[in-house]
């Protein structure tokens, strides 16, 4: 049984905890300060403050070094406490807008690899059918900087049980988007895309019925590669899609992205930058004479790959909710409504969530999960063998 280190908090008196996350685009730290409470035996949040703390372009070289298997073990030994530095720093300097103390930190960490499956080739044979995750961020480092407990480590005790450990969002996806007559998919659209399937009057209650979620491919990190090299390094992204616009697709090549296995693997699925990889970037790269192509390319690549494992494995839809970075890119959102002419979709922000400080929020929830003793993957996502509790937690 999971064990309730704080009692649950009612509307008079909630708990006041502070999300941080950093994805795969590894460009900064997402703080958010969130009030939680329990409701007629449902989790109730409130988003009081959000934050984004940039990385400077030293340390997201670094973080890139880690992803490219550029890195010593001293160094990466290093990084881990310096990323518990900053996520501290981002976390003290939220606290300082409110009176009240800080209960708790939830603290996802900066993934650096992350193995769902067993590799089929290249490791020591003791480690040839072993699969693990590893995310970056000394917590006890902020715990001593904050006072207060953390929650951190969140995707191992589902990898123990046969998971992928991935992903968890889902769980928070039930109780901020859940609608009783309206199926919803959430896509969020970091360097990494990943949807959630909310089927109409699913929720928690009814352990997330007909939820489905996985990841759907890239989004932001090739898109954001490409715009590094068409602008000589000027812009680290492709602001609000205007160099897609200027660019032309390459059909061939995009039908051949198109056919990568993983898009045909059934979910449970997870990915990340071992799959859609530098290595693979710089190959794909290769192909396209002008860069605005080639950002135009992969732009329509993830608004197609979105499409594409919709029609494949979701059920019917009534409103696609866009999240993260990517949904500030008008382009890229104009792309997807091509591609899906039926479904209507709308920024989170339209039904009264901040999309960038969804992620945040959500290792907000899964932290005060923990701490109050509930289980809180959901083992239709994850491919687990049961519910569980995630994440360890470190006292000050």
């Amino acid at each position: 049984m999971p064990y309730a280190l704080l009692p649950a908090a009612d509307s008079d008196s909630p708990v006041l905890g502070i999300g941080l996350m950093s994805g795969t685009s590894a460009d900064g730290v997402d703080a958010a300060l969130v009030q939680l409470w329990d409701e007629a035996g449902e989790i109730r949040a409130r988003l009081l403050d959000h934050r984004a703390t940039g990385f400077s372009a030293q340390l997201q070289e670094l973080i890139h070094s880690a992803f490219q298997d550029r890195l010593r073990i001293d160094e990466i030994c290093l990084l881990h406490a310096l990323l518990g530095d900053e996520y501290a720093r981002a976390a003290a300097d939220l606290a300082t807008t409110t009176q009240s103390p800080i209960d708790f930190v939830a603290c996802h960490g900066q993934t650096v690899w992350h193995q769902p499956e067993p590799p089929e080739r290249g490791v020591h044979s003791l480690l040839a059918n072993r699969r693990g995750t590893l995310q970056l961020g000394a917590a006890a480092r902020i715990a001593v900087r904050l006072g207060a407990p953390v929650v951190h480590d969140f995707r191992q005790q589902d990898m123990a049980l046969g998971g992928e450990g991935a992903p968890l969002v889902p769980w928070a996806d039930v109780i901020l988007f859940s609608h009783p007559l309206r199926s919803r998919a959430v896509q969020n659209l970091g360097g990494i895309g990943n949807v959630t399937y909310v089927p109409a009057g699913s929720t928690l209650k009814n352990g997330g019925a007909g939820v489905i979620a996985f990841d759907t491919g890239p989004a932001n990190a090739w898109i954001d590669a490409a715009a590094r090299i068409a602008t000589g390094g000027r812009l680290s992204m492709d602001v609000g899609g205007e160099l897609a616009r200027e660019g032309t697709v390459n059909e061939p090549l995009l039908r051949e992205l198109l056919a990568w296995p993983y898009f045909r693997r059934r979910p449970p699925k997870s990915t990340g930058r071992e799959l859609f990889s530098h290595a693979q970037f710089e190959a794909i790269r290769k192909r396209v004479s002008e860069p605005v192509d080639l950002v135009a390319t992969l732009t329509r690549f993830t608004a197609e790959t979105i499409a594409d494992q919709y029609l494949r494995w979701l059920g019917p839809i009534n409103e696609l909710i866009l999240c993260g970075g990517g949904s500030r890119n008008a382009f890229l959102v104009s792309q997807i409504r091509e591609v899906l002419p039926d479904v209507k979709v709308i920024r989170a922000e339209e039904i009264g969530i901040d999309p960038a400080a969804r992620e945040a929020l959500t290792f907000a929830l899964l932290g005060y999960a923990t701490l109050t003793g509930r289980t809180s993957n959901l083992p239709s996502a994850t491919g687990a063998r049961r519910h569980c509790s995630l994440g360890s937690i470190c006292l000050p």
